[in-house]
Parts: C-alpha cells; sequence; structure tokens
C-alpha cells in the first residue's frame, strides 16, 4: 500500500475500509481470482500496468500490475471517475539506475518542460547542473522525461519551482548536487545508503518491484491482510510512525561495533530515527533481562518521548527506560545511599558563605567566579587542581594559569559547603552517579541513546559512556543525536574527550520534514556568523539540507512598545484561527503575563506549558504559551515569537550565541507560520 492511501483511509466510507481489508486478504490467496474483478485499462492509461479493482459504493482501487515478479502496488482509491482520471496520465515505474519507485504524470511533464526550455534558450547562463551530463543526471534518479527540464533549472529558485514535478529522493540528490556534493555522495545520503555495503540489486525492468520495500521505505507499507491492516490503523496513523525516508531507515537498522553520531539540523527527523532505532534494538535483544534507556537533557521532552514509544511500539516500549539523564542521576545516587537533596533552590546561600569566608567583595569578580564554577568545574566533573589547569573553558575569556590557581580554592570551598549541606548540583549528582556505574564495573544498559546529546557537558558524556556497554565489543552500544545549531545549554566540546569515538560512525539527517523552506531560512539567518560544530571537533556542513514543505516567509513587523506588540501578538492568533488552525497549534514564546492577559481579554485561552509534563495536545485547549527553552523538541503550526520589548528584545538584537541559538530553536518548532516581532 502506497503511504497515500494510507494516509487518506479515514476519509473513506466505512463500508469501502471494510471493503479494502478484504480486497486484501482474497487477494493474496488468489489474486486472480474472477470475484475481485482486477481489470486492466488498456487504451485508457498511459501506463498499460495499471489495473482498477471494484469496491464497495461505486468506489475503485487502482492497482500497479508487476510486469516481473509477484509484487503488486495498491496506489489510489477514490470514486470511479475520479480514480480512473488520476491514473490516467501518470507513468507508474521504478528507476532503473536507483531502484526507487516514481510517479510521472505525463502530461505536467509537458506543461512544465516548455517554459524551462524556453527560458534556457533565451539565456546564455549556464545551468545549473551544467556539470553534469545526461547520464549523470540520470544515474541520480532524474526521469529521462525530465533531464530537459533540470538541464534548463538556472538557479536555486527554478529547482524549488520544478520540485513539485520531481520525484522526492531526485530533488534530494539535486539539492545535494547544487550545494557543491559529489554525485556518489549525493545518492548516497538521499537513498540512504552506507559506503562500501551492497545496495538492494536493480530492478529487472521498470515494473520489476520485487525489492520495492527496501529500496522505497519512504512510500510503501506492505500490509499482509486485514489483522494487519486494522493495526496499522487501530491507532492514529501518524506518517512519522509508519514511514520512514531511506536516510532515517538506514540510521535505525545501522549495525555497528563502538558508539555512533547523528546529527541534523531541526526537523530532519532525528528524534523519529532515534525513537525507531530504540524499537529496532529492543526487538533484537534475545534476553529478557537487557535493558535499554533513551536519555535526554530536557525535563520536558522525556515525558513526549515515553508517550511517542508508547505509540509507535507497545509490544516493547516497556523495555525502554526513558528518562532525563539528571533524573536517573539522582537515582543512582540515592541507590548508592545518597539522601540529600538538588542545591538548585540554595546555591545562592552557598555561594554567600563562600563569599564571606574568602573576603571577596567585588560583584563583577563574583560573576566571573560562578559562570566559572558553572560552566567548566561543575560539567567537566573537575575535582582536581591540575585538572583545572587542562581544562577547556570554550566560549568564556582567557586567564593565565596563575589565576587558574587563585581561583582554584574559592571552587574547593563550594564544594566543601556543598558536602557539609549533603547537597548536589545537577552536574555534582551526574558526576557522582558515574563513579558509582565505574565502581560497580558493570554497564546498566545493553543498548543507551541520547537525545539532544549537544547539551551535554563532557561529564555528562562520560556518564552515559559508562553506562553503556561501549568496551565489551559488542554492536550499537551507544548511539548519539544531536545538533550543534540547537546548542542551549552545554558549551562546544569533541565527544573525543569523552572518549567516545564516532569517526566512520557518523551521519548527517538533510531533509527537513516540519517547517517550510522560508522558515528553515530564516531560522538559519538568525544564526549567520556563529560558528557550529559536527558535535566531535569539526565544523557543521549544512550543504545539501533542504525542506519538503514549500510556503510563505516568516513575517517579521516592528513594534513601538509592549502595548503594541500585545495587540499585534493577539491580534495575529485570532487571524489564525479564522484561518482554521486550532489554539492548540499555536505557541508563542518567550511569553510575559501580558501576553496571556491580552488573550484572556480578547476571550481566547492560554495553555501555559509546564517543566516536565508532555505537551497534552487537543485533550487540553487554549493556546500554547512558553519560554524557548520549554518547546524544544515540540513542533505547532504556527509560532509566535515576540522579540521588540522588554527583555525578550535580546534575542534578536543581542549578539550573545545562546540567544541567537534559543531563537533558532523556537523559530524551527513552526511547521506552516512563523510571526516575529522586533524592536521599532
Amino acid at each position: 500500500m502506497h503511504k497515500e492511501v494510507l494516509c487518506r483511509f479515514f476519509r473513506l466510507p466505512r463500508s469501502v475500509q471494510k471493503g479494502v481489508g478484504e480486497f486484501i486478504e482474497r487477494f493474496q490467496r488468489d489474486s486472480k481470482d474472477p470475484a475481485l474483478h482486477v481489470h486492466p485499462l488498456k487504451g485508457t492509461m498511459q501506463d498499460k500496468k495499471v489495473r482498477g479493482a471494484n469496491l464497495p459504493e461505486g468506489y475503485r482501487a487502482i492497482l500497479i500490475a508487476p510486469d516481473k515478479g509477484d509484487t503488486f502496488l495498491l496506489m489510489h482509491i477514490d470514486k470511479h471517475d475520479d480514480a480512473y482520471r488520476w491514473a490516467q496520465n501518470k507513468v507508474f515505474e521504478v528507476h532503473p539506475k536507483t531502484g526507487v519507485f516514481q510517479v510521472v504524470d505525463v502530461e505536467e511533464l509537458k506543461e512544465v518542460s516548455a517554459p524551462q526550455k524556453a527560458a534556457k534558450r533565451d539565456l546564455s547562463a549556464e545551468g545549473l547542473f551544467s556539470a553534469f551530463s545526461d547520464e549523470d543526471l540520470f544515474q541520480a534518479g532524474v526521469p529521462k522525461l525530465l533531464i530537459p527540464s533540470v538541464r534548463a533549472i538556472q538557479d536555486a529558485e527554478g529547482l524549488t519551482v520544478l520540485s513539485e514535478y520531481l520525484p522526492s529522493e531526485c530533488h534530494d540528490v539535486l539539492c545535494c548536487l547544487k550545494d557543491g556534493m559529489a554525485l556518489d555522495e549525493a545518492i548516497e545520503l538521499a537513498l540512504g545508503r552506507v559506503s562500501g555495503e551492497t545496495p538492494p540489486p536493480l530492478p529487472a525492468s521498470s515494473g520489476d518491484f520485487t525489492n520495492i520495500q527496501r529500496s522505497s521505505a519512504a512510500h510503501f507499507r506492505v500490509v499482509e491482510g486485514q489483522r494487519e491492516l486494522e493495526e496499522i490503523l487501530g491507532r492514529s496513523l501518524d506518517e512519522w510512525r509508519v514511514f520512514l525516508h531511506p536516510s532515517q531507515r538506514a540510521i535505525v537498522e545501522w549495525n555497528v561495533k563502538g558508539p555512533l553520531c547523528v546529527t541534523g539540523a531541526a526537523g530532519t527527523g532525528k528524534t523519529v530515527a532515534m525513537l525507531h532505532r530504540a524499537v529496532y534494538l529492543a526487538r533484537r535483544c534475545s534476553s529478557k533481562e537487557d535493558r535499554i534507556l533513551v536519555t535526554t537533557f530536557t525535563s520536558n521532552l522525556a515525558p513526549q518521548l515515553k508517550s511517542q514509544l508508547e505509540r509507535l511500539a507497545p509490544d516493547v516500549a516497556a523495555r525502554i527506560e526513558v528518562v532525563t539523564l539528571h533524573a536517573l542521576a539522582r537515582q543512582i545516587c540515592q541507590r548508592s545511599g545518597w539522601r540529600g537533596e538538588i542545591a538548585t533552590d540554595r546555591m545562592s546561600e552557598i555561594w554567600e558563605d563562600v563569599w564571606r569566608q574568602k573576603k571577596v567583595t567585588d560583584e563583577t569578580y563574583k560573576k566571573e567566579i560562578k559562570e566559572e564554577f558553572e560552566k567548566v568545574i561543575d560539567p567537566q566533573g573537575i575535582a582536581e587542581e591540575d585538572a583545572y589547569f587542562s581544562a577547556v573553558r570554550s566560549g568564556l575569556p582567557k586567564i593565565t594559569r596563575e589565576e587558574r590557581r587563585k581561583r582554584w580554592p574559592l571552587f574547593l570551598a563550594v564544594r566543601r559547603e556543598l558536602k557539609a549541606r549533603d547537597l548536589l548540583t545537577f552536574d555534582g549528582s551526574i558526576h557522582q552517579a558515574k563513579e558509582v556505574v565505574q565502581r560497580e564495573k558493570k554497564p546498566l544498559y545493553r543498548h543507551v541513546l541520547v537525545d539532544e546529546v549537544q547539551d551535554f557537558g563532557l561529564e555528562a558524556l562520560r556518564f552515559v559512556r559508562a553506562l553503556a556497554p561501549t568496551d565489551e565489543g559488542i554492536e550499537n552500544p551507544l548511539s548519539l543525536f544531536g545538533d550543534g545549531h540547537q546548542r542551549i545549554y552545554g558549551t562546544k566540546l569533541p565527544m573525543s574527550r569523552a572518549d567516545i569515538k564516532v569517526q566512520g560512525r557518523s551521519r548527517r539527517l538533510r531533509v527537513n520534514y516540519r517547517t517550510t523552506e522560508k522558515i528553515r531560512e530564516w531560522a538559519h539567518g538568525v544564526l549567520n556568523g556563529v560558528e557550529v560544530d559536527d558535535l566531535d571537533g569539526a565544523n557543521a556542513s549544512t550543504a545539501g539540507d533542504h525542506c519538503l514543505l514549500r510556503g510563505g516567509a516568516p513575517e517579521v513587523k516592528t513594534v513601538s512598545s509592549s502595548v503594541d506588540e500585545v495587540a499585534t501578538v493577539v491580534h495575529w492568533v485570532e487571524e489564525l484561527i479564522k484561518y482554521g488552525i486550532q489554539p492548540h497549534e499555536i505557541c508563542i514564546a518567550p511569553v510575559d503575563d501580558q501576553f496571556i492577559e491580552g488573550l484572556r481579554e480578547a476571550g481566547i485561552q492560554a495553555f501555559k506549558l509546564r517543566p516536565h509534563e508532555a505537551d497534552p495536545g487537543e485533550k487540553e485547549p487554549g493556546v500554547r504559551v512558553a519560554t524557548m527553552q520549554r518547546i524544544k523538541g515540540l513542533e505547532f503550526r504556527a509560532v509566535i515569537m515576540p522579540c521588540g520589548s522588554g527583555n525578550r528584545r535580546r534575542y534578536l538584537r543581542d549578539s550573545d550565541t545562546i540567544g541567537r541559538k534559543l531563537c533558532y530553536v523556537a523559530a524551527t518548532r513552526a511547521r506552516e507560520r512563523l510571526y516575529v516581532t522586533e524592536e521599532g
């Protein structure tokens, strides 16, 4: 079944839905059963492989018969005339060079290719893909009918226009080529192939669908019968749950000795791939004693991941523990005998005692010392002066060895005060939990998967390494997923510093499923001039990154005051609701109480997202309001970012890298609409 059939299945009348399940069962028992009424449509179809099949209430199923093998494709279901009209001018075939199934509308191609070729003749400039031969483009998956149109493309905008007619994987390859990637590398990325691995065998003909499930994982789902169809449709049919892009599928089933790392900008499906990989690994576990951990830095993301796993695979969800790293660290510390508390609310008291003991009065110096402790000493688990001398201090002003020696007694004093009160910082709990696990000399989990790994400090990375059987030479001990663009907590450091070696086991996802291309471009523009790393010491490359969705540019409006800003935001919300977007599909971040009050006065309910809780979705009405940090890992149809007055101005105007990355995170939560206010 093609994914479009499944995704539109609930729109069919109940009797037709039931008829489809019965048809599949009977067809698989005997595809030549005359009672099925499967009939060729020669003379009326562009493609002779098209078949019609009768369904209840005058509906017809469009099937594509193979010219080799016994795999049929169920492509479309609609009322009689509409179904045949849909199939009439289309050609359905497997591309002979990529093995990927493609649907090409011949009449549409004639319409689009004529103006493209005419434009090419009128311009002397070279085309965007002039460096590639026709054979190269065919190798890249371009249907032969479309090669002249691809040749006529002059710029990125021309590729965007043609993308509506290109097969999706072919568009992925061309986006990579546009950004300077080599042909073989672009094909490997788009098709999810691993360099050196044997690809699926190419089809014997364009109508050979034998290996279609392996080569077109994003398009098809093999359905064995009525029961499996009911199982698929028995829960909400989320595309992320049922279908994966080939590049995601390759990561899910990538079996390696040692840790692996997956990167990708916001919206590229890293979390989806991680969840599917967790399920894949759980189902391969041979022992019931094997435990699997999914962990993350963000407190709101953990319950969301747990809920998604239960929807994805209720059969193995109970075997997969989902918990934030800090919560897990506290559990391990308590198991080892610690009965204290996390020091969050008492740190100011501790610092005051240290300043008094050490006679520190300079407020600027106090700020520097606190920042050093919070960004260097604590997250790196530094317990010895010599370790401090060699510590990496990314993003902080350089200081001499003598200055480090002068500061060290202050850090020791903080540690003593914490110990005297039986308190641990969040990072301190991670350090202590890591030591407990290392003393036990036995990894706690068979597989460990980490989301948002860019926010993990050095000691946190050492902790997850200790939790996994990284040194035992077994497959898939540790899988790390993250994005340097979204680092809003920890500091930049290569994973190799935590003795996590991922060379040769790293991949980047490049297809954005969440946002429109215009929103993606705007969000990346916020980070212009900011160096973004690949999580292991090198700079991240965005070559080939692109979105599948098209849409208008974000709306950015200057405001003259906080009153003007609230009125603007409330007006936007009202317009979105009139357009048909539900309040719970709209999010305002960052937010102050004045916006909540403004919504209330307009008769619009607001719902504040709370820490450690998943977004309840449509079960809880109200426009979502939150901090930018709190919506990390979530997505909404529309996001409003008020950055035009008050303390919120710093996000767009401030050169602070973290503020700009928060803007990037918030902007990329938007699927369709993004609205931003800025200072007038």
